[in-house]
């Protein structure tokens, strides 16, 4: 059966601390005992009772500085604290309640008064207990449903922003396609269809992204890391985007050292590598260069960075370029629209993989993004 309560008795009278004790415990409270005060605080720091029965008269501390040093103890200063006195006198009395006592008993006592003024303040303290409990739980409650409605709000953003657009444009292209290949105007289907692919492709790569993004936010993202070969990864993204960047007529090329690896999870590590090479794409212009390097930044860490000779970065720009709070995609050197949330996931990403991104950029000589990663 549960206990009642926990009570800390403290009396230097072996006698008074035998009787007040089994009085509780016949009522079901749980009792830790003590005959002096520096045992008494201890033990309240290493049992947290509901309540503390005090003798004002003991060996080391009086009672009152015992009830003020409790006071003053952090997280302890709610404990209701009964003194047990040998005396009426006002004086006395009025001196504990001002340091904090919330009731007394004067020796030789009853034990209906005891058990009364005990269970009152035991059933008070526990009930203020239980009411601030439920006050945090709101509280924590109130910042989680604040943060589900600001990634409600930023989800609707994202998806009226950038996915109207692309969506729209798919189902124009789609009935021009149809209208051109009903009067065989191949040539002019040719076009379309060119247009229709780039329009799916920045739908699927916003779609990768809020995907990614809402998994964080609601802390359901997997985290697996394992020894990669990042010479291996880069290959992958660069097989992947190959083909956007050929009909733009930007170069990619892989530089990284075939015998580094990391320490990282896959799928996160693709996720940065495909947003960052795809903004490198879309930044530059004809004929330009997206480079993929590494180096050993330290004995722990690899440092990745992809560069272009684009457009670059206005200054005022690169303060918040990481930032999920505003929404600000700029287009790209052929009028690409961004993908949304691309660089705020990089960010998250780089940091679950305990690894920190920056960015170095020059209006009209190009940027380079760089990334740490552990090394395996």
């Amino acid at each position: 059966m549960k206990p009642k309560g926990k009570i800390l008795v403290v009396d230097d009278s072996e006698s008074i601390l035998a009787i007040t004790s089994d009085m509780l415990q016949s009522e079901g409270y749980e009792i830790i005992k003590a005959k002096k005060g520096f045992e008494a605080l201890e033990l309240l720091s290493k049992h947290n009772p509901d309540l503390v029965l005090l003798d004002k008269v003991l060996p080391d501390l009086d009672g009152f500085e015992v009830c003020r040093a409790i006071k003053k103890m952090k997280g302890y200063e709610s404990i209701p604290i009964i003194f047990l006195t040998a005396t009426s006198q006002s004086e006395a009395i009025v001196e504990g309640f001002d340091i904090g006592a919330v009731d007394y008993v004067v020796k030789p006592f009853q034990k209906a008064e005891l058990l009364a003024r005990v269970r009152t303040h035991v059933e008070l303290f526990q009930l203020n207990k239980d009411l601030e409990a439920k006050t945090i739980a709101l509280q924590e409650n109130e910042v989680r449903l604040k943060s589900l409605i600001a990634t409600k709000e930023k989800l609707f953003s994202i998806i009226i922003h950038d996915l109207k657009a692309p969506l729209f444009n798919i189902k124009l292209i789609s009935d021009l396609l149809f209208e051109n290949y009903g009067k065989k105007n191949f040539s002019k289907v040719d076009e379309l269809l060119t247009f229709l692919n780039e329009n799916t492709e920045r739908v699927t790569g916003l779609m990768e992204n809020l995907v990614d993004w809402a998994k964080m936010q609601m802390d359901t993202i997997s985290f697996e890391p394992k020894p990669i070969n990042l010479n291996e990864a880069v290959k992958e993204t660069v097989t992947l985007l190959d083909s956007i960047a050929a009909n733009k007529g930007v170069s990619i090329v892989n530089q990284i050292d075939t015998e580094i690896k990391v320490f990282a999870d896959l799928n996160l590590l693709s996720a940065v590598l495909r947003n960052l090479v795809s903004n490198a794409i879309k930044f530059s212009k004809q004929g330009g260069v997206v480079r993929i390097s590494s180096a050993v930044n330290t004995d722990k860490m690899v440092e990745v960075a992809v560069s272009d000779n684009g457009i670059g970065i206005e200054p005022e720009r690169l303060k918040t370029l990481f930032g999920m709070k505003t929404h600000n995609s700029t287009e790209g050197t052929n009028g690409e629209k961004g993908l949304g949330l691309g660089l705020s996931v990089c960010k998250e990403f780089v940091e679950i993989n305990e690894g920190t991104i920056w960015v170095k950029s020059e209006v009209g000589k190009g940027s380079s993004f760089h990334f740490t990663i552990p090394r395996a």
